[in-house]
């Protein structure tokens, strides 16, 4: 890989698992192992580049249902039907999101 940006994501997405092998190492020997991470970090870098901050309620409120966003908690949340789903928690309205949570990155727009 030429790109540093999909290098290091890859070895952090490989690095994640808890892999014993370091990558370096485990690239040297077997150059197909490690090249399975490289897609899962393209399209994270992807997102990442595609991502767009909100900042106010109306920004919230206008995303499209299935719209996915990393709050100032580093929770995920995604919209929908006029509420915000945490996997961690209960659904939370937008109101309440918006005064506490934002700004956030928005992830992933949904297409309502």
């Amino acid at each position: 890989m030429s790109d540093p940006r999909i290098e290091a994501a890859a070895k952090a997405l490989y690095e994640r698992e808890g892999r014993v092998e370091r990558w370096e190492d485990a690239h040297k020997e077997n150059p197909a192992l490690p090249e399975e991470y490289y897609g899962d970090a393209i399209a994270a870098l992807a997102a990442a580049d595609r991502a767009e901050t909100i900042t106010t309620l109306a920004q919230l409120g206008a995303l499209p249902d299935g719209s996915a966003f990393i709050d100032t908690a580093g929770d995920i949340g995604i919209v929908q039907c006029g509420y915000v789903h945490y996997p961690e928690t209960d659904s939370l309205g937008l109101d309440y999101v918006a005064k506490r949570y934002l700004p956030a990155r928005v992830i992933h727009w949904g297409t309502e």
